[in-house]
C-alpha cells in the first residue's frame, strides 16, 4: 500500500476515535540521478489530550516505549482523569491498563 494512502487511513482511524491530527513533511530528498523525489509524512496530534487519547486506546507494545509513555501518563494525572473520562463516556475501552498508571 502507498505510504500516502496508509497515513490518510490512519488518519481516518485516529480521527473516528476523536484524536485530532495533521499532517507534517518531516523529510525531502531530491535524486539528481533520476530526478525523483521522495517526501517523508508523519501523523502528529494537534494537543497533548489527543496523544494520551491515542496513547491511552492503543499503547506501544516495545517495553521502552511503553514505559515511557506509562511515565508521562502519570505525570499527567489532572490530564490522564480527563481524558480517560471521556473516553468511558464514548463507550471506548482503555488499553493502557489502571494498574500501570
Amino acid at each position: 500500500m502507498n505510504i500516502r494512502i496508509r497515513s490518510q487511513h490512519e488518519k481516518i482511524l485516529l480521527n473516528n476515535i476523536g484524536a485530532v491530527t495533521r499532517d507534517t513533511c518531516i523529510e525531502i530528498i531530491y535524486f539528481v540521478g533520476t530526478g525523483r523525489v521522495s517526501l517523508l509524512f508523519r501523523l502528529v496530534t494537534r494537543t497533548l489530550d489527543d496523544a494520551m487519547l491515542v496513547a491511552m486506546i492503543a499503547p506501544p507494545d516495545d517495553k521502552r516505549k511503553r514505559k515511557k509513555v506509562i511515565e508521562w501518563v502519570q505525570s499527567e494525572s489532572v490530564r490522564y482523569q480527563r481524558v480517560r473520562d471521556e473516553l468511558l463516556a464514548k463507550g471506548f475501552q482503555i488499553s493502557l491498563k489502571e494498574m500501570e498508571v
